[in-house]
């Protein structure tokens, strides 16, 4: 990708998540004032604001999925706690970002987009065990991934006194015995 246009799409990004926090629908005008380019320009980059949190949201998760591949999540551990870390290493980086699209209801998109990508993941890395009742199944994986997604949101909006790491740790104990419970059921 020439270096030009990846300039101007990190500035028409930085641009939009400087204006994100306001509690109003950011528009693409007020996009490329911000950084500095013409609403054509913006156009070649993205087809909506919407656009700019959906390219993000992947991004984000194409780096949680090789935090997760480099640490031998896939092929060796499936240790849910590892799962966790990456993940809050992966939110320490911009919390703030993290807490302004959790709080401001015009983001749903950004969640649902998140959950997507999580659940095929997750559907993905437990495969073989869905193969005795795939709708069963389904409904287990939306069930733990809208749960997680929640309680991740429920923590960015309450700034309690529970770090991120007690967070992580909780949830991978609660999913460990979860994928536990969900595995004998599936022996019987």
């Amino acid at each position: 990708m020439d270096r030009r246009f990846q300039k101007t799409e990190k500035a028409i990004r930085s641009a939009y998540f400087s204006l994100l926090g306001s509690g109003r629908k950011i528009t693409v005008t007020e996009i490329a004032e911000r950084a500095d380019i013409d609403r054509k320009t913006f156009y070649l980059h993205y087809q909506s604001v919407e656009d700019i949190v959906t390219a993000y949201a992947k991004e984000k998760v194409q780096q949680l999925k090789d935090m997760l591949k480099e640490k031998g999540f896939f092929t060796e551990t499936h240790d849910l706690y590892v799962f966790f870390q990456c993940l809050n290493e992966l939110m320490s980086e911009d919390i703030r970002l993290y807490r302004s699209l959790s709080k401001d209801r015009n983001y749903e998109f950004f969640w649902e987009t998140v959950h997507q990508i999580i659940k095929k993941t997750v559907t993905d890395l437990f495969t073989g065990l869905s193969a005795a009742n795939e709708r069963e199944f389904q409904t287990y994986v939306d069930f733990y991934t809208y749960g997680v997604i929640s309680v991740y949101r429920r923590w960015l909006e309450a700034n309690d006194n529970m770090s991120l790491e007690e967070l992580g740790r909780y949830l991978g104990e609660i999913s460990s015995s979860a994928l536990r419970i969900y595995r004998e059921r599936q022996e019987k």
